[in-house]
């Protein structure tokens, strides 16, 4: 026996009111993801790093050849995988007759951005102003860094680096000059610039 012709239009309207709830239900849900999704991703470009470093410095001429430095800085970045630092430091380098070194850092750093652990390469240029024997001489450095930062959060980067340098001038005896090498531990401060 068959049904009702009413009987068939009857379930047949009821799956078509279904169906179109199902289909605004999905149409809600899409339409709200869609405007509560976050925004472009933004990381090095929009950030400005403070940094403050403490290493271990070596000198191949023109200084005792071990020593410590410290280092404050600051990074600003370029791009999403460029990053400008500026960067002051003083080493110690003890000995019968001890050095200290002031220098004055920029570098242009390129950021592999990998989640959490971020490498980075880089090369630089530094001013060097060297008091020994109670005379101040200059002398100047082109360098390459290599490094590593783990971002502990959006706010705070703890990192390893290493700077191998060279100052190809000896303008006076006993001035720092040949390859210079610092490698260092550094905490970074990190905000956005907007």
């Amino acid at each position: 026996m068959a049904p009702a012709p009413h009987a068939s239009a009857s379930f047949a309207l009821a799956w078509c009111r279904a169906s179109a709830a199902w289909a605004l239900w999905v149409t809600i849900a899409i339409v709200g993801v869609s405007l509560v999704q976050p925004g472009e991703a933004r990381a090095y470009e929009e950030q400005i790093a403070l940094n403050i470093d403490a290493g271990y410095v070596y000198a191949q001429h023109g200084l005792p050849t071990h020593g410590v430095g410290v280092g404050v800085g600051a990074g600003i970045g370029l791009g999403d995988t460029f990053t400008l630092v500026l960067r002051g430091g003083y080493a110690a380098h003890p000995g019968s007759t001890p050095g200290h070194v002031l220098s004055a850092t920029a570098e242009v750093l390129y950021i592999v951005d990998i989640l959490t652990w971020v490498p980075f390469f880089g090369i630089g240029t530094d001013g060097h102003l060297i008091l020994r024997d109670g005379q101040v001489r200059g002398n100047f450095e082109v360098h390459g860094v290599l490094g590593l930062d783990y971002l502990h959060s959006r706010t705070l980067a703890i990192g390893l680096d290493v700077r191998v340098g060279y100052l190809p001038f000896e303008p006076t005896a006993g001035v720092l000059h040949g390859l210079h090498a610092q490698a260092g531990l550094r905490v970074s401060y990190l905000f956005s610039r907007w």
